[in-house]
């Protein structure tokens, strides 16, 4: 079974599972095929899913290779390509430099975007800008600028908030950046943990199961007590 299938029927089973969770339409209806069947869809779905894929795997290549693979099973477009590739690549940078100052992580995401002619504009514009930003080439850009303008986890999401536009999403791609850069406070995941169904919670063991061998990183992001509760 090649790996596009295994996708395709991890996607459905999500959607079966939790179908009411917010899906695009488009995404939702192409869940609901039988037999697996791509789309050009350049929307952010693909961006938003992306992350585990960065927690499991330590080389880079092997990530942009898988990453391309998630992608083009729903999302086989250009600009879906493009975006998934730069965030994999910024979401790697910031795993394999976890102890690094956060102005030093910031300026080499920075980098990155350029060479992934990525424009970030500062949060304000985009601010100003309102509307309701659906595309992948849209909604990186405001997800990094929401990482890039805070100083802490918390932060991050306040600046998603204040960008306003698909906030879910935009949260997931700036929280993880946020999380790889500043770690989640104890408290936070308390709080997270009290609003997830059992269904949740063990999809959630599983994709963060690889920091639990990766000492430096799950101090980082889950404290002494790791992830025990």
């Amino acid at each position: 079974e090649d790996i596009e299938q295994i996708f395709f029927k991890q996607f459905k089973k999500t959607v079966k599972n939790h179908p009411m969770a917010g899906y695009g339409k488009k995404f939702f209806l192409w869940s609901q095929n039988k037999h697996y069947e791509s789309t050009d869809s350049a929307a952010n779905g693909c961006l938003m899913r992306i992350s585990p894929i960065v927690m499991y795997f330590n080389d880079l290549d092997t990530i942009q290779r898988i990453g391309k693979i998630c992608t083009q099973t729903s999302h086989n477009h250009p600009d879906s390509f493009k975006n998934v590739a730069a965030l994999l690549e910024i979401m790697y940078y910031l795993k394999t430099n976890a102890k690094s100052d956060p102005e030093q992580l910031k300026n080499e995401v920075k980098n990155i975007c350029i060479k992934h002619e990525i424009v970030v504009e500062p949060i304000e514009t985009y601010h100003r800008l309102a509307g309701y930003w659906v595309l992948a080439k849209d909604t990186l850009p405001r997800a990094i600028s929401a990482y890039l303008d805070t100083p802490n986890f918390d932060e991050t999401f306040r600046n998603v908030i204040y960008l306003g536009s698909d906030t879910d999403t935009t949260a997931t791609i700036a929280g993880a950046l946020s999380e790889f850069t500043y770690g989640i406070a104890p408290e936070h995941l308390d709080e997270f943990y009290r609003y997830y169904d059992h269904k949740s919670f063990d999809m959630l063991k599983q994709v963060c199961h690889p920091y639990l061998n990766q000492e430096e990183l799950s101090l980082k992001i889950y404290g002494e007590e790791g992830f025990a509760k």
